[in-house]
């Protein structure tokens, strides 16, 4: 890891950091901490592969319980789509959980990695670094940021693909079985984009706000105690 990117990491240059300026430099960085535990995140992507063949296959079975057995009366054949539901559920939380568990592990894993590196970076700077950054700020790098980050590469990364195979498995679900209704409810999608780019928006600034108000609780904290 190069020393400039871990020194980005504690400046207030990243203030307005968008994912869209994500560049081969970034992408190298974080590679780095998730390359040693790469068959893991390999298992959580599988885990959560099905987690999303079986979230779609449970309204799709209650759709064939209820068009072709309960209307035409055929108990046999809905008992039997009652076992395969359970059967689907018990697949979906059993994946549901191990997706969980093998994304936190790596999350932690990275946090602790990247705050030991940064740790050992920061006892290399000169005095005139602290004198010139302030100590909250520092202080909320290391623990906030980090943890942001890891949020981001890991589990971040798994439920947005977790998403968008979601979606898209919807999308055909829905051409598949009545083209034009289909196209008539994808109308909706322009403002539901637009409320989430303005969601975004909204969110972002309130993230920095917070951050702020941590730096200087830091600081006043570290004055609080000094006077005492």
């Amino acid at each position: 890891m190069s020393k400039g990117f871990r020194r980005r990491l504690i400046s207030d240059k990243e203030d307005g950091f968008e994912l869209s300026k994500l560049n081969k430099r970034h992408l190298k960085f974080i590679g780095s901490y998730l390359k040693p535990h790469l068959s893991k995140l390999i298992w959580a992507t599988l885990a959560m592969l099905v987690v999303t063949i079986t979230t779609l296959a449970g309204p799709y079975l209650t759709k064939v319980a209820v068009d072709d057995y309960i209307l035409t009366g055929d108990l046999g054949g809905l008992n039997l789509i009652l076992l395969i539901m359970l059967g689907t559920y018990g697949v979906f939380w059993f994946s549901s959980y191990w997706q969980r568990y093998l994304s936190d592990w790596v999350g932690q894993e990275v946090v602790s990695s990247i705050r030991e590196d940064l740790y050992q970076h920061i006892h290399s700077l000169s005095l005139d670094f602290f004198h010139k950054q302030p100590t909250g700020d520092i202080i909320s790098r290391l623990t906030n940021d980090v943890d942001a980050l890891s949020e981001i590469v890991t589990s971040g990364f798994v439920r947005l693909l977790n998403d968008f195979l979601t979606l898209l498995g919807i999308v055909i679900i829905m051409l598949s079985l009545d083209f034009n209704l289909a196209l008539v409810t994808f109308i909706t999608i322009p403002l539901i984009l637009i409320i989430i780019n303005y969601l975004g928006k909204r969110m972002r600034l309130a993230y920095r706000e917070v951050q702020g108000k941590l730096n200087l609780m830091l600081v006043l904290r570290r004055v609080f105690r000094g006077l005492e």
